[in-house]
Protein backbone atom coordinates (compact mmCIF):
# COMPACT_ATOMS: atom_id res chain seq x y z
CA UNK A 1 0.00 0.00 0.00
CA UNK A 2 2.67 2.54 0.94
CA UNK A 3 4.28 1.67 -2.27
CA UNK A 4 1.06 3.11 -4.09
CA UNK A 5 0.57 5.87 -2.15
CA UNK A 6 4.21 6.88 -3.50
CA UNK A 7 3.43 6.28 -6.79
CA UNK A 8 0.33 7.94 -6.90
CA UNK A 9 2.08 11.32 -4.85
CA UNK A 10 4.90 11.28 -7.59
CA UNK A 11 2.39 10.58 -10.57
CA UNK A 12 0.33 13.45 -8.89
CA UNK A 13 3.62 15.85 -8.83
CA UNK A 14 4.12 15.32 -12.05
CA UNK A 15 1.03 16.01 -13.35
CA UNK A 16 1.07 19.26 -11.26
CA UNK A 17 4.77 20.19 -12.44
CA UNK A 18 3.04 19.88 -16.16
CA UNK A 19 0.57 22.34 -15.40
CA UNK A 20 2.57 24.68 -13.91
CA UNK A 21 4.96 24.43 -17.20
CA UNK A 22 1.47 24.77 -19.20
CA UNK A 23 0.32 27.65 -17.40
CA UNK A 24 4.06 29.44 -17.45
CA UNK A 25 3.87 28.99 -21.30
CA UNK A 26 0.27 30.37 -21.55
CA UNK A 27 1.29 33.43 -19.81
CA UNK A 28 4.31 33.89 -21.97
CA UNK A 29 2.43 33.67 -25.24
CA UNK A 30 -0.62 35.86 -24.27
CA UNK A 31 1.96 38.49 -24.26
CA UNK A 32 2.07 37.54 -28.19
CA UNK A 33 1.06 39.84 -31.26
CA UNK A 34 2.83 38.44 -33.95
CA UNK A 35 2.24 36.71 -36.18
CA UNK A 36 -1.12 35.58 -34.81
CA UNK A 37 -3.30 36.66 -31.25
CA UNK A 38 -3.16 32.98 -28.80
CA UNK A 39 -6.70 31.85 -29.31
CA UNK A 40 -9.27 30.15 -26.84
CA UNK A 41 -12.27 28.20 -27.24
CA UNK A 42 -15.00 29.34 -25.09
CA UNK A 43 -18.78 28.56 -24.39
CA UNK A 44 -21.59 31.57 -25.25
CA UNK A 45 -21.29 32.84 -22.00
CA UNK A 46 -17.09 32.90 -21.71
CA UNK A 47 -16.32 29.96 -20.23
CA UNK A 48 -12.86 28.05 -21.39
CA UNK A 49 -13.89 24.81 -23.10
CA UNK A 50 -9.97 23.34 -23.62
CA UNK A 51 -6.86 23.80 -22.23
CA UNK A 52 -5.90 27.40 -24.43
CA UNK A 53 -6.20 30.09 -22.87
CA UNK A 54 -5.52 32.85 -25.62
CA UNK A 55 -7.08 36.28 -25.20
CA UNK A 56 -8.62 36.31 -28.42
CA UNK A 57 -11.76 33.89 -27.81
CA UNK A 58 -13.60 32.07 -30.34
CA UNK A 59 -17.33 30.91 -28.95
CA UNK A 60 -19.04 27.48 -30.08
CA UNK A 61 -21.82 28.73 -32.40
CA UNK A 62 -25.39 26.93 -34.69
CA UNK A 63 -24.24 26.18 -38.00
CA UNK A 64 -21.10 27.81 -38.33
CA UNK A 65 -19.26 25.53 -34.94
CA UNK A 66 -18.08 29.00 -33.96
CA UNK A 67 -17.39 32.68 -33.98
CA UNK A 68 -15.66 35.11 -32.32
CA UNK A 69 -16.99 35.91 -28.71
CA UNK A 70 -19.02 39.36 -28.91
CA UNK A 71 -17.81 41.92 -26.80
CA UNK A 72 -14.47 41.27 -26.04
CA UNK A 73 -10.88 44.03 -26.17
CA UNK A 74 -7.51 43.79 -26.17
CA UNK A 75 -4.43 45.66 -26.67
CA UNK A 76 -4.70 44.93 -29.75
CA UNK A 77 -8.40 44.34 -31.27
CA UNK A 78 -12.15 45.05 -30.19
CA UNK A 79 -14.19 42.41 -30.84
CA UNK A 80 -18.13 44.15 -31.00
CA UNK A 81 -21.44 43.07 -29.56
CA UNK A 82 -21.64 41.66 -32.80
CA UNK A 83 -18.83 39.60 -33.28
CA UNK A 84 -17.11 41.76 -35.83
CA UNK A 85 -13.88 43.29 -35.35
CA UNK A 86 -14.30 46.99 -35.22
CA UNK A 87 -16.62 49.60 -33.75
CA UNK A 88 -20.15 49.06 -33.05
CA UNK A 89 -22.36 49.34 -36.09
CA UNK A 90 -24.45 52.69 -37.06
CA UNK A 91 -28.04 50.99 -37.52
CA UNK A 92 -29.05 54.30 -38.38
CA UNK A 93 -25.87 55.25 -41.21
CA UNK A 94 -27.19 55.65 -44.84
CA UNK A 95 -23.80 54.82 -46.00
CA UNK A 96 -23.38 51.74 -48.53
CA UNK A 97 -22.66 48.58 -46.37
CA UNK A 98 -19.60 46.16 -47.32
CA UNK A 99 -19.22 42.79 -45.49
CA UNK A 100 -15.24 41.11 -45.47
CA UNK A 101 -15.70 37.39 -44.74
CA UNK A 102 -12.58 35.10 -44.30
CA UNK A 103 -10.02 33.71 -41.86
CA UNK A 104 -7.03 34.86 -40.09
CA UNK A 105 -5.76 37.14 -42.64
CA UNK A 106 -8.98 38.80 -43.59
CA UNK A 107 -9.77 39.25 -39.61
CA UNK A 108 -5.96 40.57 -39.08
CA UNK A 109 -3.95 38.53 -37.22
CA UNK A 110 -1.06 39.83 -36.31
CA UNK A 111 -1.58 43.13 -36.30
CA UNK A 112 -1.31 45.81 -33.81
CA UNK A 113 -4.44 47.23 -33.66
CA UNK A 114 -7.87 47.47 -36.14
CA UNK A 115 -7.10 50.01 -37.93
CA UNK A 116 -4.69 48.39 -39.86
CA UNK A 117 -6.84 45.30 -41.01
CA UNK A 118 -7.87 44.96 -45.04
CA UNK A 119 -11.62 46.18 -43.90
CA UNK A 120 -10.50 49.10 -42.04
CA UNK A 121 -7.64 50.59 -45.01
CA UNK A 122 -10.76 49.27 -47.83
CA UNK A 123 -13.29 51.53 -45.50
CA UNK A 124 -10.52 54.48 -45.99
CA UNK A 125 -9.98 54.00 -49.93
CA UNK A 126 -14.20 53.63 -50.24
CA UNK A 127 -16.76 56.70 -50.91
CA UNK A 128 -19.62 56.71 -48.72
CA UNK A 129 -18.69 53.43 -47.48
CA UNK A 130 -18.99 50.71 -43.82
CA UNK A 131 -16.86 47.55 -44.28
CA UNK A 132 -17.65 45.04 -41.75
CA UNK A 133 -14.96 42.73 -40.64
CA UNK A 134 -17.21 39.53 -40.18
CA UNK A 135 -13.92 37.51 -40.69
CA UNK A 136 -13.04 34.65 -38.27
CA UNK A 137 -9.62 32.46 -37.67
CA UNK A 138 -9.38 29.71 -39.17
CA UNK A 139 -13.17 29.61 -40.93
CA UNK A 140 -13.08 27.75 -44.67
CA UNK A 141 -15.73 28.13 -47.07
CA UNK A 142 -18.83 26.69 -45.46
CA UNK A 143 -18.30 28.28 -42.15
CA UNK A 144 -18.25 31.58 -44.11
CA UNK A 145 -21.75 30.24 -46.02
CA UNK A 146 -23.41 29.37 -42.98
CA UNK A 147 -22.38 32.45 -41.11
CA UNK A 148 -23.63 34.80 -44.05
CA UNK A 149 -26.87 32.56 -43.97
CA UNK A 150 -27.28 32.72 -40.07
CA UNK A 151 -26.45 36.33 -39.08
CA UNK A 152 -24.78 38.22 -41.83
CA UNK A 153 -27.37 38.37 -44.25
CA UNK A 154 -30.05 40.88 -42.41
CA UNK A 155 -27.65 43.45 -42.70
CA UNK A 156 -28.93 43.70 -46.31
CA UNK A 157 -25.25 44.16 -47.48
CA UNK A 158 -24.84 46.01 -50.65
CA UNK A 159 -21.51 44.17 -51.33
CA UNK A 160 -20.11 41.16 -49.82
CA UNK A 161 -15.76 39.81 -50.11
CA UNK A 162 -14.90 36.62 -49.51
CA UNK A 163 -11.31 36.95 -48.83
CA UNK A 164 -9.99 33.30 -48.34
CA UNK A 165 -8.76 30.27 -50.19
CA UNK A 166 -5.63 29.18 -48.03
CA UNK A 167 -7.95 27.59 -44.86
CA UNK A 168 -9.51 25.19 -47.70
CA UNK A 169 -6.29 24.46 -49.46
CA UNK A 170 -5.30 23.23 -46.07
CA UNK A 171 -7.34 20.40 -46.02
CA UNK A 172 -5.21 19.03 -49.02
CA UNK A 173 -2.31 19.70 -46.48
CA UNK A 174 -3.24 17.79 -43.75
CA UNK A 175 -4.58 14.24 -46.23
CA UNK A 176 -3.26 11.11 -45.02
CA UNK A 177 -0.32 11.01 -46.49
CA UNK A 178 0.92 14.27 -44.53
CA UNK A 179 -0.24 12.94 -40.85
CA UNK A 180 -3.84 13.56 -41.43
CA UNK A 181 -7.46 12.09 -42.65
CA UNK A 182 -9.18 12.07 -45.94
CA UNK A 183 -12.32 14.16 -45.48
CA UNK A 184 -15.53 13.12 -47.27
CA UNK A 185 -17.18 16.03 -49.11
CA UNK A 186 -19.98 16.38 -46.51
CA UNK A 187 -17.45 17.62 -43.69
CA UNK A 188 -15.12 20.02 -46.24
CA UNK A 189 -15.17 23.29 -45.26
CA UNK A 190 -15.62 23.26 -41.70
CA UNK A 191 -12.76 24.08 -40.04
CA UNK A 192 -12.49 22.03 -36.16
CA UNK A 193 -15.65 19.90 -36.81
CA UNK A 194 -13.86 16.64 -36.31
CA UNK A 195 -11.95 18.28 -33.11
CA UNK A 196 -15.36 18.89 -31.61
CA UNK A 197 -17.14 15.66 -32.60
CA UNK A 198 -13.44 13.66 -30.52
CA UNK A 199 -14.56 16.07 -27.69
CA UNK A 200 -18.25 14.62 -27.72
CA UNK A 201 -16.81 11.45 -27.77
CA UNK A 202 -14.62 12.05 -25.10
CA UNK A 203 -17.40 13.21 -23.12
CA UNK A 204 -19.57 10.08 -23.88
CA UNK A 205 -17.22 8.02 -22.75
CA UNK A 206 -17.49 10.00 -19.38
CA UNK A 207 -20.70 10.35 -18.94
CA UNK A 208 -22.24 7.38 -21.25
CA UNK A 209 -19.60 4.43 -20.99
CA UNK A 210 -20.03 1.40 -19.20
CA UNK A 211 -17.86 1.08 -15.62
CA UNK A 212 -15.22 -0.62 -16.97
CA UNK A 213 -15.01 1.78 -19.52
CA UNK A 214 -14.78 4.47 -16.91
CA UNK A 215 -12.34 3.12 -15.06
CA UNK A 216 -10.17 2.45 -17.93
CA UNK A 217 -10.35 6.37 -17.93
CA UNK A 218 -9.57 7.20 -14.46
CA UNK A 219 -6.00 8.20 -15.22
CA UNK A 220 -6.00 9.87 -18.53
CA UNK A 221 -9.20 11.72 -16.94
CA UNK A 222 -7.12 12.79 -13.90
CA UNK A 223 -3.53 13.00 -15.04
CA UNK A 224 -4.85 14.45 -18.78
CA UNK A 225 -1.25 16.41 -18.99
CA UNK A 226 0.72 13.12 -17.78
CA UNK A 227 -0.78 10.95 -20.06
CA UNK A 228 -0.93 13.26 -23.43
CA UNK A 229 3.37 14.06 -22.64
CA UNK A 230 3.59 9.56 -22.10
CA UNK A 231 1.60 9.39 -25.62
CA UNK A 232 3.40 11.66 -27.38
CA UNK A 233 6.90 10.02 -25.98
CA UNK A 234 5.25 6.85 -27.12
CA UNK A 235 5.07 8.50 -30.53
CA UNK A 236 8.04 10.11 -31.07
CA UNK A 237 9.58 6.64 -30.46
CA UNK A 238 7.52 4.68 -32.40
CA UNK A 239 8.68 7.29 -35.46
CA UNK A 240 12.43 6.90 -34.74
CA UNK A 241 12.70 3.10 -34.44
CA UNK A 242 10.11 2.08 -36.86
CA UNK A 243 8.46 4.10 -39.61
CA UNK A 244 11.56 6.51 -40.20
CA UNK A 245 9.58 8.68 -42.31
CA UNK A 246 11.24 11.67 -44.37
CA UNK A 247 10.09 15.30 -43.42
CA UNK A 248 13.06 16.51 -45.98
CA UNK A 249 11.91 19.37 -48.05
CA UNK A 250 12.37 17.47 -51.18
CA UNK A 251 10.32 14.79 -49.52
CA UNK A 252 7.29 17.08 -49.71
CA UNK A 253 8.24 17.94 -53.32
CA UNK A 254 7.93 14.38 -54.11
CA UNK A 255 4.65 14.34 -52.22
CA UNK A 256 3.14 17.27 -54.06
CA UNK A 257 4.11 15.75 -57.59
CA UNK A 258 1.71 13.51 -56.76
CA UNK A 259 -1.05 15.78 -56.65
CA UNK A 260 -0.34 16.04 -60.86
CA UNK A 261 -0.85 12.33 -61.67
CA UNK A 262 -4.02 10.57 -61.65
CA UNK A 263 -4.84 8.85 -58.59
CA UNK A 264 -6.57 9.41 -54.97
CA UNK A 265 -3.83 12.15 -54.44
CA UNK A 266 -5.48 14.05 -57.72
CA UNK A 267 -8.97 13.01 -56.88
CA UNK A 268 -8.95 14.43 -53.51
CA UNK A 269 -7.80 17.63 -54.69
CA UNK A 270 -10.59 18.27 -56.72
CA UNK A 271 -12.72 17.18 -54.53
CA UNK A 272 -11.39 19.67 -52.34
CA UNK A 273 -11.24 22.59 -55.37
CA UNK A 274 -14.95 21.49 -55.80
CA UNK A 275 -16.24 21.87 -52.18
CA UNK A 276 -14.34 25.55 -52.19
CA UNK A 277 -16.32 26.47 -55.54
CA UNK A 278 -19.73 25.15 -54.27
CA UNK A 279 -19.78 27.04 -51.44
CA UNK A 280 -18.44 30.20 -52.86
CA UNK A 281 -21.00 29.70 -55.72
CA UNK A 282 -23.63 29.38 -53.28
CA UNK A 283 -22.35 32.45 -51.23
CA UNK A 284 -22.64 34.11 -54.58
CA UNK A 285 -26.11 32.80 -55.12
CA UNK A 286 -27.77 33.84 -51.34
CA UNK A 287 -26.00 37.30 -51.56
CA UNK A 288 -27.23 37.99 -55.03
CA UNK A 289 -30.70 37.06 -53.74
CA UNK A 290 -30.97 40.11 -51.90
CA UNK A 291 -29.68 42.34 -54.59
CA UNK A 292 -25.66 42.51 -52.96
CA UNK A 293 -22.78 42.30 -55.47
CA UNK A 294 -20.35 39.51 -54.54
CA UNK A 295 -16.68 39.64 -55.08
CA UNK A 296 -14.28 36.23 -54.27
CA UNK A 297 -10.20 37.39 -53.77
CA UNK A 298 -8.10 34.41 -53.28
CA UNK A 299 -5.58 35.41 -50.99
CA UNK A 300 -1.50 34.55 -51.68
CA UNK A 301 0.81 33.10 -49.48
CA UNK A 302 4.65 34.02 -49.29
CA UNK A 303 5.90 33.20 -52.47
CA UNK A 304 9.12 31.13 -50.46
CA UNK A 305 6.31 29.00 -48.78
CA UNK A 306 6.87 24.83 -49.77
CA UNK A 307 2.94 24.93 -50.45
CA UNK A 308 2.94 27.82 -52.61
CA UNK A 309 3.33 26.24 -55.85
CA UNK A 310 0.21 23.59 -55.04
CA UNK A 311 -1.58 26.23 -53.69
CA UNK A 312 -1.85 28.07 -57.16
CA UNK A 313 -2.34 25.57 -58.65
CA UNK A 314 -5.58 25.14 -56.16
CA UNK A 315 -6.57 28.63 -56.87
CA UNK A 316 -6.10 28.37 -60.70
CA UNK A 317 -8.52 25.63 -60.75
CA UNK A 318 -11.30 27.28 -58.86
CA UNK A 319 -10.87 30.21 -60.54
CA UNK A 320 -11.80 28.11 -63.79
CA UNK A 321 -15.17 26.45 -61.88
CA UNK A 322 -16.11 29.79 -61.18
CA UNK A 323 -15.60 31.63 -63.79
CA UNK A 324 -17.52 29.08 -65.88
CA UNK A 325 -20.38 29.88 -63.24
CA UNK A 326 -20.25 33.49 -63.56
CA UNK A 327 -19.03 34.22 -60.29
CA UNK A 328 -16.21 37.46 -60.06
CA UNK A 329 -12.84 36.31 -59.02
CA UNK A 330 -9.52 37.83 -57.93
CA UNK A 331 -6.64 35.48 -57.99
CA UNK A 332 -4.11 37.65 -56.03
CA UNK A 333 -1.19 34.93 -56.68
CA UNK A 334 -1.97 35.78 -60.41
CA UNK A 335 -1.98 39.69 -59.67
CA UNK A 336 1.39 41.42 -60.30
CA UNK A 337 0.35 44.26 -57.75
CA UNK A 338 -0.21 41.88 -54.98
CA UNK A 339 1.95 42.70 -51.72
CA UNK A 340 6.00 41.14 -52.09
CA UNK A 341 6.99 38.70 -49.46
CA UNK A 342 8.60 41.32 -46.96
CA UNK A 343 5.14 42.50 -46.06
CA UNK A 344 4.34 39.04 -44.55
CA UNK A 345 4.61 38.35 -41.00
CA UNK A 346 4.51 34.04 -41.80
CA UNK A 347 3.80 32.21 -44.53
CA UNK A 348 0.06 33.54 -44.83
CA UNK A 349 -0.40 36.54 -42.86
CA UNK A 350 -0.16 39.75 -44.02
CA UNK A 351 1.73 43.21 -42.07
CA UNK A 352 -0.51 46.57 -41.79
CA UNK A 353 1.66 47.40 -45.48
CA UNK A 354 0.55 44.25 -46.73
CA UNK A 355 -3.06 44.72 -45.79
CA UNK A 356 -2.88 48.38 -47.05
CA UNK A 357 -1.83 47.22 -50.52
CA UNK A 358 -4.77 44.26 -50.80
CA UNK A 359 -7.41 46.88 -49.89
CA UNK A 360 -6.14 49.14 -52.35
CA UNK A 361 -6.43 46.38 -55.30
CA UNK A 362 -9.66 45.33 -53.77
CA UNK A 363 -11.10 48.44 -54.00
CA UNK A 364 -9.38 49.53 -57.55
CA UNK A 365 -11.69 46.40 -58.53
CA UNK A 366 -14.66 47.16 -57.27
CA UNK A 367 -14.50 50.68 -58.61
CA UNK A 368 -13.73 49.32 -62.01
CA UNK A 369 -16.63 46.73 -61.95
CA UNK A 370 -19.38 48.87 -59.89
CA UNK A 371 -22.31 46.10 -60.97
Amino acid sequence: MRILLTLFGLTLLLELLIELMERVQASWLNHQTRPYYPWSFCSTAGGFLTSDRGYLRLSVYPMSLYRNLPSQRSECFRINSSGFRGPELDAGSSKARVILLGGSTAFGAGLDEDSQTIAAHLEARLDNSEVINAAVIGFQSGQELAYYVKDLVDLRPDTVIALNGWNDFSQILHTSGRGGQVLPPGLMGFNWFRNMERALLDYSAIRYGSVLRRLALFFPLFFPRLCGAASRLARSLARETVSKEDHSLEAFYRWVSGFEQAGPQADYFNSVVDSYSNNTTLLRDIAGSRSARFLCVMQHPRTIDAAAGLYRSFTRAAMERLAARGVQVMNLCDDPGRPGDELFLDSIHLDDRGCREVASLIATRLRSNPD
